[in-house]
């Protein structure tokens, strides 16, 4: 296997040689990656505020006389995988992950827009064996002041919190999504905090340090389900508040969430979430971490627990190696995956400005089935 796993890396290394362009947003305001980033993918600050002020910079108006501009509001991903999973059958494949487009920013001085829509992604079987279509986030924001480090935001359309996609929904160090944030809580119920819905949510930022944002939505699931109608009249909420303590984004957050879910054979299940999360960021390595906890009627008024570290460091400007716990508990006791306990590692490439190449390594301990190991080499290209 191990053979068959450094022919895929020199594979994808090959077939990455040809890209040579740079994002849409880079384009448009002639930042560079680092502006906003740490390491590769991980937003830092100004990263974090580009998107509260609607995906845009202080200075930018948004479409001037000149017009619309396609290639400085819109980007093309893709990602290409290999996996290696000795106890499956086929144990290695090749994958095409997904296929989307990246679009947004300013329209004016104080709304602008953005959306992620996947043409294929290898996850799901809506638009035929092996693959679907899907709308990811897409909505309209208003900002007060974008020009400003005070404002108040309001959007809407199909969304999650900021504070789960910073904190590994969105731009992250790994292929793989911490548990926490990830995995759903058994006993019917699909929900996870990355869920995106439809609904609507307003912020509010002050002095470019505290973060408040509160949110309306249709009921969770959308992981398990893309754009997934509502099934109830509840309207699930949520709210977080974070501190940000420096311009690499250190900081602290909490969040809450409560909702209903109307489960496949019938009954709702009525839940709440508590959390919190904190990093802490250098230029040479990012220390994050995160708990969450919840009721849940079903079965039986369980609590669900679950937390994760993870340890990032910048070998390079290039080059960056990750590990992460993460800890999973359903209280379910008749539930195979009732309690998870996963470690993860890996190690992340800028090939140039457009990709780059990821190597991770995930073993996952399950308290009532066999353990499962997988090691995945993912190509990200973005132009």
């Amino acid at each position: 296997m191990l053979r068959t796993v450094a022919m895929a890396v020199v594979a994808l290394f090959v077939l990455s040689a040809a890209a040579h362009a740079v994002p849409a947003w880079g384009r448009r305001t002639g930042a560079d990656c680092s502006s906003c980033h740490w390491g590769l993918n991980k937003l830092n600050h100004t990263g974090r505020m580009f998107l509260l002020r609607g995906h845009r910079m202080p200075d930018e108006e948004g479409i001037g006389t000149e017009g619309y501009n396609l290639t400085e509001y819109t980007s093309w991903a893709s990602k290409v995988r290999f996996v290696a999973d000795k106890d499956a059958d086929p144990s290695t494949k090749f994958d095409v992950e997904s296929l989307s487009i990246y679009s947004g920013g300013p329209i004016d001085k104080n709304f602008s827009y953005f959306f992620e829509y996947y043409m294929h992604e290898r996850a799901g079987e809506a638009a035929g064996a092996g693959s679907r279509s899907k709308l990811a986030d897409a909505y309209l924001f208003y900002n007060s002041d974008a020009a400003a480090d005070t404002f108040y935001w309001v959007r809407a359309g199909q969304i999650y919190p900021y504070l789960i996609y910073y904190y590994g929904s969105g731009g992250r160090l790994s292929i793989s999504r911490n548990e926490a944030i990830n995995r759903r809580p058994g006993g019917g119920n699909d929900y996870t905090p990355r869920d995106r819905a439809y609904g609507v949510s307003a912020g509010y930022v002050y002095e470019g340090n505290l973060l408040a944002e509160i949110g309306i939505v249709n009921s969770g699931g959308g992981n398990a389900t893309p754009n997934i109608a509502e099934t109830n009249n509840f309207k699930d909420v949520y709210a977080t508040v974070e501190y940000v303590v420096d311009e690499s984004g250190s900081g602290i957050g909490v969040y809450g969430y409560s909702g209903k879910f109307k489960t496949a054979a019938g009954p709702e299940d009525k839940f709440d979430r508590v959390g919190v999360f904190a990093n802490y960021t250098t230029p040479q390595y990012t220390i994050s971490a995160g708990a969450l906890s919840g009721k849940h009627d079903l079965p039986a008024s369980r609590r669900v627990r679950t937390w994760f570290a993870e340890l990032g460091y910048n070998f390079t400007d290039t080059t960056l190696g990750w590990v992460r716990y993460d800890h999973f508990y359903r209280d379910i006791a008749t539930d195979a995956e009732n309690r998870l306990v996963e470690l993860s590692v890996g190690v992340s490439h800028r090939l140039n400005s457009v990709g780059r190449l990821v190597l991770e390594y995930r073993n996952r301990k399950f308290s009532g089935k066999s353990d499962a190991n997988d090691l995945t080499v993912e190509l990200n290209w973005l132009f």
